[in-house]
């Protein structure tokens, strides 16, 4: 399974994603639909790091990263292959 479809398993798994999984889409904008707020966010960032097995650091939580399910794919893709910054 790709990280794109790791993440959206948590969003809907984890997070009870209320929409179907089709409408979960890759460029979905994740904070403007309603799909995280700030308490989800924190949440997803625990579920990342355990599922990954990666950090994310408070500087990491910017819209570029967490903007949509491509970029935090991105992200986390980045940060396993041993990126230090975004």
């Amino acid at each position: 399974m790709d990280t794109r479809e790791s993440l959206r398993d948590l969003l809907i798994d984890e997070l009870q994603w209320h929409g179907t999984r089709q409408e979960l889409t890759d460029d979905l904008p994740l904070i403007d639909a309603d799909v995280l707020d700030s308490l989800d966010m924190l949440r997803l960032v625990s579920l990342i790091e355990a599922r990954f097995g990666i950090q994310v650091r408070d500087e990491d939580l910017v819209p570029r990263n967490f903007g949509t399910i491509r970029t935090l794919a991105e992200f986390v893709d980045g940060r396993r292959s041993g990126g230090g910054t975004s």
